[in-house]
């Protein structure tokens, strides 16, 4: 006979070590290519990230709209591969604050984007998301790149 589904509370109580408030608690569960863990709690409308649904389910506040949570626990110095940083995996709410999608990438200036450019103010630029309406940061040379590819496959000339 088959075990009924757990719930969120039984799944974190089971899965994550909680024992020590100061570690960083890393999510048990799938994690995505960009190193964020992910969450199938059919409550949501969405399958959230793992350090948003458990920020929101021990704290019992939600992450206002057009919010970000950032990784206190974030030392750049260890996590010069974006998407290889073990941070990401963490949910300890202790670690993670509200802040704005600005705050949010001002303290990452300095790591690289996707493609390891580096974030530099010179080579960042904000843009509004259409999906969400939220202000974001652009790579200027990922997005140099990606217009010259299209260029080239229509056999456009380089705008100059």
């Amino acid at each position: 006979m088959r075990r009924p589904p757990m719930t969120f509370s039984e799944y974190i109580a089971e899965k994550i070590d909680t024992s020590n408030s100061e570690a960083c608690w890393p999510w048990p569960g799938a994690i995505l290519e960009n190193g964020y863990g992910r969450v199938g709690v059919r409550q949501y409308k969405r399958t959230p990230l793992a350090h948003r649904a458990v920020y929101e389910h021990l704290t019992g506040s939600l992450v206002p709209k057009g919010m970000h949570l950032d990784h206190t626990c974030h030392d750049p110095d260890l996590c010069k591969d974006v998407y290889g940083c073990l941070h990401r995996r963490c949910v300890n709410p202790s670690h993670l604050k509200v802040v704005t999608p600005k705050q949010h990438a001002d303290r990452r200036v300095g790591q690289f984007c996707g493609r390891n450019h580096e974030f530099t103010p010179e080579n960042i630029y904000w843009q509004t998301s259409a999906r969400t309406g939220a202000k974001v940061r652009s790579c200027r040379k990922c997005t140099r790149q990606t217009r010259q590819r299209w260029r080239a496959r229509r056999g456009l000339a380089q705008a100059s």
